[in-house]
């Protein structure tokens, strides 16, 4: 069957990219070694995600040698998520593989990925396992995935990153989500039938890695809000204390008032003051954040804006693929 059949399935290997000239020729050369002797058809398509430097010159001049190389430009750098959106939207496979271009998710892993879609899994998720040592990115990145298990119900394992192979089913049925996207969890939240397959990211040997402290710290809230209520818990608990806490503030000013000790009650006073105003803010802050999202997914404001490359690649404004389908079968 693998011969056969599997001979005209084609499978999609998305590569978001940010300034990654240096990594992306031994990409391609490690992509092409793994999968010269494999009997699927491949397409790679490169997502440029604001380059300033030669990356997307180095994909352009690999898309006129192979036509199996595409190149979707976004108009700017608008993050990683809305990158990888961009090329799986693009994507024509029957099952499509994302992986990031710093050669820290490992080519040679795609032909065991391709072989259990093939015995049947709609999901592969390659999970990383961390080697010796730490580091504060290693040590938020570890609490993250605790938090998010106990506080949203998905068992979303430790490790998961966005190298991944989904059918075309699964794919499908993700792309019609409107919120801002966190594929990890996404990916779980679908179900399906999934495989797992773990490795050990290789040392990066090129470049500086682009998810900062803070760019992490930014997808995981926006994850928390999106897969969780917990933050609503948390401000009735909040609202349960602070009433509390009012009671005693208002007990102990009476018991100062019918002792002829009322000045005793200021302290009382400020202190339960500034814990409900913290409540307070703490309440609107919340309930911004919700709204905001609503805001953003009423808007329909495009995740993304592409450069046309080519007619043929060229997409619209709201991220969708043209009318007519990229060929098959290259």
């Amino acid at each position: 069957m693998r011969d056969g059949a599997n001979r005209s399935r084609l499978v999609s290997i998305v590569v978001p990219f940010l300034d990654e000239s240096e990594s992306l020729p031994r990409l391609w050369d490690e992509l092409a070694a793994s999968l010269r002797d494999r009997p699927e058809a491949f397409e790679f398509v490169f997502v440029d995600d604001g380059s300033t430097d030669d990356s997307p010159e180095f994909v352009r001049a690999l898309a006129e040698q192979d036509p199996r190389v595409r190149l979707v430009r976004l108009s700017r750098n608008f993050g990683h998520q809305a990158a990888l959106t961009a090329g799986l939207r693009a994507a024509a496979g029957e099952a499509v593989l994302s992986m990031d271009a710093d050669l820290q998710h490992p080519p040679q892993l795609i032909a065991p990925m391709l072989e259990r879609w093939h015995a049947g899994a709609r999901i592969v998720q390659a999970l990383r396992q961390d080697g010796p040592g730490w580091s504060a990115k290693r040590v938020l990145s570890r609490g993250f995935y605790r938090v998010f298990r106990a506080v949203c119900g998905l068992d979303l394992p430790a490790g998961a990153a966005d190298f991944r192979l989904l059918d075309r089913a699964v794919l499908e049925g993700l792309l019609r989500f409107r919120e801002p996207p966190f594929w990890r969890a996404m990916v779980h939240w679908a179900g399906f039938r999934q495989e797992v397959v773990r490795y050990t990211p290789p040392p990066r040997r090129y470049g500086t890695p682009r998810y900062t402290v803070r760019k992490s710290l930014g997808l995981a809230l926006e994850a928390l809000f999106a897969y969780s209520k917990a933050p609503i818990v948390f401000l009735w608990t909040l609202a349960g204390v602070a009433a509390l806490v009012g009671i005693l503030g208002v007990l102990d000013a009476l018991s100062a008032y019918l002792l002829g000790t009322a000045e005793r009650g200021w302290p009382s006073l400020m202190v339960t003051s500034g814990f409900l105003g913290a409540a307070i803010l703490a309440s609107l802050a919340t309930i911004a954040t919700y709204v905001e999202r609503i805001h953003r997914v009423v808007c329909s404001r495009p995740l993304y804006l592409t450069r046309p490359e080519a007619p043929t690649q060229e997409t619209g404004a709201d991220g969708q693929q043209p009318s007519d389908p990229p060929a098959k079968g290259l």
